[in-house]
């Protein structure tokens, strides 16, 4: 009568689940998760409001995304820590811990109550430790052969799942897996039924794999964080890892302001001004506050106010630019790019190694000025 489709359990409804098992994790999850992305969210919102001078009643322009602002100082951004990747950073910590420290009373405590029987609970928090983890061979005994990550990229049972599936002895160790005769491991494989040809082949591509691998039966197997160079888990370093801050190349443009003894308003002055992010007349009608009637100059009144035309090109500021030259016995054809004049005038044959922060300083002292 209604015309209303008929549904089932379990099911969402204002994102509570309803006739599902409650007393299961999984059933909770996407709201723990949720509530984890808010109370995060909350956090950053006033960050972003001290940031830019916004509060209750006043909304500010959030000049520059957030993702930038995150950014380490010498790729662009301020520094900021980013609060979802530093807590799984954190979190990655713990996880290690849990690994090297695996007799200790708190990780036998920890594994007792939730019930863990892997090396290491998965969960988000393990991104940045677990998936950069692997296991350093000594002799075997501590190793899951199946389960760890030993050899290559990935683990075995995903790499040869096929194998997996229909092994006998899945939580099997390294040392149960072989037998040792003169010095050369000989691999003990049992099996559920017996291989069909393909599988076979499947087979001898894992023995090449590891095959040839030195085992070093005096020691213990460690656990390796393969990222750092000392093999150790560092949060800092896994921070990186998480935003992908690693593959950004550092920008001596922005080492330079920030490595200068100039006030820091100053400094993240000249940083929005690199970045083209402060309130010119042409941002501000990019962003709707202005019409385009409204984007002359506001210290010469005759071209459009950009970021460039205003600090470089504009005759108000030209004449102060000049009056520096001039106190500074110089002479040249200046650039109207913020970037590229910052490199002109480093890079004028007379800002010595040994001045260069007085340099830097009076281009500051220029920009902020004007």
């Amino acid at each position: 009568i209604l015309h209303c489709r008929v549904g089932s359990t379990p099911f969402s409804y204002h994102g509570l689940p309803i006739g599902a098992n409650h007393m299961m994790i999984s059933t909770w999850h996407p709201i723990i998760e949720k509530v984890k992305k808010r109370i995060i969210s909350s956090i950053e919102s006033l960050f972003k409001s001290f940031l830019w001078g916004a509060d209750q009643d006043n909304r500010k322009i959030k000049w520059v995304a957030w993702d930038v602002v995150c950014r380490d100082k010498i790729h662009g951004g301020l520094g900021i820590k980013d609060l979802s990747a530093f807590n799984l950073a954190l979190l990655g910590k713990w996880h290690w811990r849990m690994l090297v420290e695996k007799n200790s009373l708190w990780v036998r405590v920890i594994r007792s109550l939730y019930d863990i029987t892997s090396h290491l609970p998965n969960g988000n928090g393990a991104k940045g430790s677990r998936c950069n983890c692997c296991k350093v061979i000594g002799n075997g005994a501590d190793t899951k052969f199946w389960l760890d990550k030993w050899v290559g990229h990935g683990i075995l049972a995903h790499r040869f799942s096929r194998l997996y599936q229909i092994a006998i002895n899945k939580n099997a160790s390294i040392v149960e897996m072989s037998e040792w005769e003169g010095g050369v491991a000989k691999w003990k494989w049992s099996w559920r039924r017996r291989l069909l040809v393909w599988e076979q082949q499947l087979l001898n591509t894992l023995v090449n794999v590891i095959n040839g691998l030195k085992f070093i039966v005096s020691d213990e197997d460690k656990w390796s964080w393969i990222v750092a160079p000392e093999n150790v888990y560092i949060v800092s370093l896994a921070y990186k890892v998480l935003r992908n801050d690693i593959i950004f190349a550092s920008n001596v443009i922005f080492q330079w302001i920030w490595t200068s003894i100039a006030p820091t308003k100053v400094s993240t002055f000249a940083w929005r001004v690199i970045l083209n992010r402060i309130p010119t007349k042409d941002n501000l009608f990019r962003r709707g506050v202005l019409q385009a009637t409204q984007l002359e100059c506001g210290l010469c009144k005759n071209k459009e106010e950009t970021t460039s035309h205003l600090f470089f090109e504009c005759e108000v500021s030209f004449q102060l630019w000049m009056a520096c030259f001039n106190w500074l016995g110089l002479n040249f054809v200046m650039h109207n790019r913020c970037v590229q004049n910052l490199e002109q005038f480093y890079g004028l044959r007379y800002c010595s190694a040994k001045y260069q922060n007085c340099w830097i300083l009076i281009w500051l002292s220029v920009i902020w000025t004007i």
